[in-house]
């Protein structure tokens, strides 16, 4: 089963370095945009400028870029990859970078985002495609910090079908000890942060500190196999919400994705983030094989109008913190039998709900994860009867529900017979307290019918047990 040792092995060291161990970007060479043509006036054009300013910057293979304070630099343009309408604009690209630091000074970089994106490629693809203001490849040791990017995906339109493209805020593709701090990332077509490798060269050691990644239309965050990407004090959030039309499945907070062209599994950690009203998941993880770690420390988020965790991963920690009108929902999206188990320990946590539709946990994965649900409160307050048949559904051997406090609101109630709360088939159930404000008619009953073990349950108010 999860063990601590397990939770909080080898791959999860490196998320765990004290910060003494972050590095700054080196010193070096001070850059300007405005050494480059730019006029940060929000109206000019100020890509070409950005362009020169990269190109120097990476021939100088590093230094330091200094905005101008509470500047707006214009990117009015945006890519075309086909041939004969091919624009010959690319993305603001920092490349072979060792020792740099992009200060943006309060700065806004601001994205153009009103094109239309047409299905020209089998159909289904595009050939235009947003610049990504921040570009940085093989780079290791850098800072990026204090400003906001703006894609304007919200005047983005797309025929139907037509899949997402690159059109991230920022993306990091083989780089090594990067800090992101104090940036907002919103309304960008794709992702706000993309993390990658590239030819074997994987992403290491990415953290993220008060970094606001919100509305974009496709993920918030998506590490797509970086090691030791780690997340504090950040905001995952709105994730489709971009205020017009454009959206991309699957809309998460964060997207821990396959990478099978790289030996390594992805990692991930958050400690006290937030992850609210996205389209999608909170957090998606969906393949044991590649997804090695992934854990929430003391986070929160809130669901629209209520959503799944997906954590599908070799080892999946949630410890603490408040989640509203959110399932856990362990092994779900696992459609095969991958070669790794699937961990999960959910534990220290409040998990709430005022959705008639919402059910705390969902546990039916052909996967048969092992699970560990203990010490939570669940609170179930939905304001007019439940539209779930069951609000806690578990047919899983492996699935231990230990020592939480469970409360059902009376509103909750149907009518004068019994109302269903869990449904636990081969599960193992112990030391809970399940309680109710309703006294009567009909009660809540939780069905222990094929429950593996049962021992010590406690009922409050008008609940009961049945078939143990």
């Amino acid at each position: 089963m999860l063990s601590r040792r397990h939770m909080i092995g080898s791959l999860a060291c490196a998320s765990l370095l004290p910060a003494s161990t972050a590095c700054a970007a080196q010193r070096g060479t001070e850059f300007t945009p405005e050494q480059f043509g730019a006029a940060g006036n929000g109206r000019a054009d100020d890509y070409p400028a950005l362009v020169r300013l990269a190109a120097e910057v990476s021939r100088a293979g590093g230094g330091i870029v200094r905005f101008g304070a509470g500047k707006t630099y214009r990117i009015d343009r945006f890519l075309s990859t086909r041939t004969p309408s091919r624009s010959g604009v690319g993305h603001i690209d920092f490349r072979g970078c060792n020792g740099l630091t992009i200060d943006l000074n309060g700065a806004t970089i601001d994205v153009k985002g009103d094109f239309h994106r047409r299905g020209d490629v089998r159909g289904t693809h595009s050939s235009t495609h947003a610049v990504v203001p921040l570009h940085f490849e093989a780079c290791s040791d850098v800072l990026a910090r204090g400003g906001t990017l703006n894609g304007n995906a919200g005047m983005t339109t797309a025929d139907r079908r037509v899949a997402e493209g690159p059109g991230h805020g920022i993306m990091i593709v083989g780089c090594s000890r990067v800090r992101l701090q104090d940036i907002h990332v919103h309304h960008f077509t794709a992702d706000g942060v993309y993390i990658r490798g590239r030819g074997g060269r994987v992403s290491r050691d990415v953290r993220l500190t008060n970094v606001r990644l919100t509305n974009n239309a496709r993920q918030g965050l998506t590490n797509s196999g970086a090691v030791a990407v780690v997340a504090t004090d950040c905001a995952f959030s709105e994730t489709g919400r971009t205020g017009g039309d454009y959206f991309r499945a699957p809309g998460a907070g964060v997207d821990v994705e396959p990478a099978l062209q790289y030996d390594v599994p992805s990692e991930f950690r958050a400690e006290r983030c937030r992850f609210d009203n996205n389209r999608g998941a909170p957090v998606a993880a969906g393949n044991p094989t590649t997804a090695a770690l992934v854990e929430l420390i003391d986070c929160s988020g809130t669901g629209s109008p209520w959503s799944r965790m997906i954590l599908t991963c070799a080892q999946a920690r949630i410890r603490g913190g408040n989640w509203h009108n959110i399932q856990i929902a362990p092994g779900y999206g696992a459609h095969r039998k991958f070669g790794t188990d699937v961990n999960l320990e959910v534990s220290g946590g409040v998990w709430s709900g005022d959705n008639p539709g919402w059910g705390p946990v969902f546990d039916l994965s052909r996967q048969q994860p092992n699970t560990w649900i203990h010490h939570n409160r669940f609170l179930l307050r939905s304001p007019q009867p439940f539209r779930q048949t069951y609000l806690f559904r578990c047919a899983n051997p492996n699935h231990r529900f230990e020592d939480n406090e469970v409360f059902v609101a009376r509103s909750g109630h149907d009518g004068e017979g019994d109302d269903l709360v869990g449904q636990f088939a081969g599960a193992t159930v112990r030391r809970n307290h399940w309680s109710t404000d309703l006294r009567g008619p009909g009660r809540f009953v939780n069905n222990y019918g094929r429950a593996r073990l049962v021992e010590q349950e406690r009922f409050s108010g008008a609940f009961a047990r049945s078939g143990a």
